[in-house]
């Protein structure tokens, strides 16, 4: 969805220009930056979730010079076998599940940390929360995270 990405990019400079006198000077442009971008992203989630969805199928286009296209005119097969498909399925199903057993707090953190690659002092500065409280909650986070995922490992 790198159109979204980009919409999302604009409206971030957008809003921040618009509120651009709220900016308290003792605070990091990037970090305020961020957390107008982290908000933005928040609520178009929420509204999509709200959307109902219907997927939209495209038909390829035949393009002689197009490596990707095999003889014939058919794309090749790039896909994972069953089993590989079955295992990733399980795997992405385990840690969806686990991700959203992660209590709210932790799971901020954690998505800031290790998804989103801030380092501990602006995760701490976007949650508003102190330095050590963002160390306590990264383990916990993690160790929960391992906890289920070792669970649905072993099953």
């Amino acid at each position: 969805m790198p159109a979204e990405a980009e919409d999302v990019y604009q409206e971030t400079f957008l809003t921040a220009f618009k509120k651009l006198s709220h900016f308290r000077e003792d605070a990091n442009l990037g970090t305020w930056l961020y957390r107008i971008a982290a908000n933005l992203c928040w609520m178009r989630l929420r509204k999509r979730r709200a959307e109902p969805v219907v997927p939209i199928l495209d038909h390829p286009h035949h393009h002689d010079e197009d490596p990707d296209l095999a003889a014939g005119g058919h794309f090749k097969d790039w896909s994972d076998g069953s089993e590989e498909l079955a295992r990733k399925k399980i795997l992405r199903e385990a840690v969806e599940a686990a991700f959203g057993d992660l209590p709210v707090d932790y799971r901020l953190v954690v998505v800031l940390r290790d998804i989103q690659g801030l380092s501990n002092e602006e995760t701490a500065k976007v949650m508003k929360l102190s330095l050590a409280a963002v160390k306590s909650r990264l383990h916990r986070g993690r160790l929960f995270l391992r906890d289920r995922l070792d669970q649905a490992v072993a099953q």
